[in-house]
């Protein structure tokens, strides 16, 4: 007589499972009783083990006869077993990884965690708030489910903050920045102002920074902090500081060569188009805000005149030139045709009239009607007095000079020729 039992031999159930064994038999007479450790157990034999068991199993038939004997071993899974990671604490808006590692039971396992997350092993979480997570994890059968915990402690941001004294202005520029940043838990801060200049870059720890821009722009201010948990914040602006540029000022006038007979001058702005608002002056004798202007300089003396423009661009930033003007006496040329030198005091003596010359170019010469030098002069105040160059008296008739010189205004050689009469 045989008998066959399924599941065969050995079996493995779930903490909490029940196995069933089935005993068939082969031959044998009548019924056939199943004993279990020598103990008749029914056909199928349920059983709800609380640790490992091992059965001998054997059969008697009516007539007493025995089958074999089978071993039975019948195992339990491991219980489940959990373990998480260690309490993890992090910043806002930063991410923690929480992860379940599981042993035991029946795989696969089954992840129930709190808060609405899915079925898995781990997770990245970012919670606004510290937050405990909990797990409860089953298996495959029955095993009796496991839970566990983590907690995420979440430390809120410093806030970051900052002000400035000004935000634009003609360069440089001097702009104090201090910082208005606070942490929430009292923990104190760190701070890092990083000030972007086109040729410059700025980066210091100190809560309040002073920086002087040095040539026109618009320009960006960052500022970052970080608490005693590391903990960060920044804020940054882009183009908050305007630094405005100068106007380019410069003026002309004409006429070119103001003189005596042409002292009425216009003068015109050609400063840079960002000049918007113009201050003309002349000394103390006129004064103007229009663009372009005229003036007629007094002509009673030969004097210098400083005249300035200061011009500003509509974000005030002004500049200035001054040029000095000094009117020029007009060229002009006279000789008389005759003179008498016989010490009456009148018309004892020979020179020309002349305005407006270099007196170091002066240089006159007398000649008789052959053509001979009688009397040469280099400065103008060596008049002829009608005698010849051995200091004798020159007859009466007619004598030839010739002048030269030069202009003030347009100072290139000239030449000029005269005929005088010399009269005793």
């Amino acid at each position: 007589m045989k008998i066959i039992i399924n599941p065969i031999n050995d079996s493995t159930v779930c903490i909490g499972g029940t196995a069933s064994f089935l005993v068939s038999t082969v031959g044998g007479t009548g019924n056939i009783d199943m004993y279990w450790n020598d103990t008749i157990r029914s056909n199928p034999f349920l059983v709800s083990p609380t640790n490992d068991l091992f059965f001998d199993v054997y059969g008697l038939d009516a007539n007493g006869c025995s089958t074999d004997t089978l071993d039975v071993e019948l195992n339990l899974y491991e219980t489940l077993n959990l373990s998480v990671v260690p309490n993890v604490t992090i910043c806002l808006n930063d991410t923690a990884t929480i992860q379940v590692f599981t042993t035991g039971g029946l795989q696969p396992y089954s992840y129930n965690w709190s808060n609405g997350l899915s079925d898995s092993s781990f997770h990245n979480v970012s919670p606004l708030s510290t937050t405990t997570y909990t797990v409860n994890v089953s298996d495959d059968c029955e095993t009796p489910l496991q839970n566990d915990a983590v907690t995420v402690f979440v430390n809120p941001l410093p806030v970051v903050d900052f002000n400035f004294d000004i935000s634009s202005g003609c360069y440089p520029l001097t702009v104090n920045f201090t910082d208005q940043s606070y942490d929430p838990n009292n923990m104190g801060v760190s701070w890092d102002f990083d000030i972007d200049d086109s040729s410059s870059f700025l980066s210091s720890v100190d809560s309040s920074v002073s920086y002087t821009y040095s040539s026109p722009g618009s320009y960006g201010v960052s500022l970052s902090i970080i608490n005693s948990f590391g903990c960060t914040d920044i804020a940054f602006y882009t183009n908050v500081i305007d630094v405005h540029d100068y106007p380019l000022v410069n003026f002309s006038y004409t006429p070119d060569d103001p003189s005596l007979l042409k002292s009425y001058v216009e003068f015109y702005n050609t400063s840079s188009t960002n000049a918007t608002q113009f201050s003309w002056s002349i000394d103390d004798l006129f004064s103007s805000n229009q663009e372009n202007i005229a003036f007629e300089f007094p002509t009673d003396s030969l004097v210098s005149y400083t005249i300035c423009l200061k011009a500003s661009t509509d974000n005030g930033c002004m500049d200035s030139i001054c040029k000095v003007i000094t009117l020029k006496d007009n060229f002009l040329i006279y000789a008389p045709t005759a003179f008498s030198p016989d010490d009456n005091s009148i018309n004892d003596t020979f020179f020309p009239i002349i305005n407006g010359f270099d007196d170091q170019s002066y240089k006159l010469y007398i000649f008789n009607r052959w053509g001979e030098l009688v009397f040469d002069s280099y400065y103008i105040q060596n008049e002829w007095n009608g005698n010849d160059l051995n200091g004798n008296q020159c007859k009466e008739g007619v004598y030839i000079w010739k002048l030269i010189i030069q202009d003030v205004i347009n100072p290139s050689e000239k030449i000029y020729y005269g005929n005088v009469t010399l009269l005793r």
